[in-house]
């Protein structure tokens, strides 16, 4: 896999063992550094399969959702720092 340093990107390339991260300006050398790899290693990309049945599956998935929405939704409009509130007086 060859992902884009931008966002969860970057933590998806932390997960997946045998991927490529490269800057968004530079795919092209991303897409040819992960043919090399895989022409020197027939193998190379069998490890992802693996990190997915483990690590990308539906609970942990919304688990990850549930505390975005907790921790970057939910707390700051509950802490009354929201743009979103209505300001009487």
């Amino acid at each position: 896999m060859v992902f884009t340093a931008v966002g969860g990107n970057i933590d998806q390339h932390h997960l997946l063992p045998d991927s490529v991260l490269c800057n968004v300006d530079e795919l092209t050398f991303g897409i040819v550094r992960a043919i090399e790899l895989s022409e020197d290693d027939c193998e190379w990309g069998s490890a992802n399969r693996g990190a997915f049945v483990d690590r990308f599956t539906n609970e942990r998935m919304a688990e990850r959702w549930l505390s975005v929405i907790r921790n970057e939704l939910i707390a700051p409009v509950g802490q009354g720092t929201s743009d979103l509130e209505g300001k009487h007086g």
